[in-house]
């Protein structure tokens, strides 16, 4: 290939993708952003966000809140695998939609009949991205399932391993600032306590925040009517705006059920 059409290519991808990349982008820049860097969101700062029948305002922004890097991972890797047939088969708009339209009922739905539970996380909108995906192109719809499974079991080790690392310097730096706060006080130096004592007192609350967080993560179920509904919502978007589209992606691929009828 001539270095030369590498960018032209680039450019025809993110055109053909831009939805697929622009919520990607979006997912990611938002858990780093309200994360500060780290490897979770502060449980506060989730549950401020997270959609409830008490925080009706959330509807749109509790979809951008993830308890966990493994929880971003999922709902990412979910996305580009089935946002992009999505995209490829209907459109940009289309993609933005549906992850909107199944994300938004599915917790007003999910919330109705569980008053009290706090909703987070992008999986609905992906939810009904994944169940029109496999509407519009089942085999790649199928095939990206598949891929997903060993993906997933590739970096849950790594993930694991990542988070424990970074608990282990957290708590690693604490022990040694109480070591260092220890020999500071023996030799009376009164600056370097001060010092030391504002370093120990910052890695507490990160290491805090940080267990915290995680523990939080952890308690979290995962509900699978709640995905169901999102799924409904895929398909009822693709019935209810893109019908014909639908009609005609689905004659398009010769399944020898719809043969007939379609």
């Amino acid at each position: 290939m001539n270095p030369e059409e590498i960018p032209e290519k680039a450019i025809a991808v993110i055109k053909k993708f831009k939805a697929t990349i622009v919520l990607l982008l979006l997912l990611i820049f938002s858990y780093l952003f309200f994360s500060g860097g780290s490897l979770f969101i502060d449980k506060d700062i989730l549950i401020s966000f997270a959609f409830s029948l008490g925080q009706p305002m959330n509807l749109l922004s509790y979809m951008l809140m993830h308890m966990s890097i493994w929880h971003l991972a999922v709902n990412i890797i979910s996305l580009i695998a089935f946002a992009a047939i999505v995209e490829k088969t209907l459109s940009s708009k289309d993609v933005v939609a549906i992850f909107v339209f199944s994300g938004a009922l599915t917790v007003i739905a999910f919330a109705i009949f569980n008053p009290h539970t706090a909703l987070m996380g992008a999986s609905a909108g992906v939810s009904g991205l994944m169940a029109a995906a496999l509407i519009l192109d089942v085999k790649k719809a199928l095939a990206g399932l598949a891929i997903l499974v060993v993906v997933f079991l590739l970096i849950f080790p790594a993930v694991t391993n990542v988070v424990e690392q970074n608990e282990s310097v957290l708590v690693k730096e604490k022990t040694e600032l109480e070591q260092d706060l220890q020999q500071a006080i023996e030799e009376g130096n009164k600056e370097q306590i001060a010092i030391i004592s504002i370093k120990k007192e910052v890695v507490e609350t990160k290491l805090t925040s940080f267990t915290a967080s995680k523990e939080f993560a952890a308690d979290i179920d995962v509900d699978l009517f709640l995905h169901s509904y999102a799924a409904i919502f895929g398909i009822v978007y693709l019935m209810l705006f893109r019908r014909w589209e639908t009609k005609q992606a689905i004659r398009k691929q010769n399944l020898p059920y719809f043969r007939d009828r379609y």
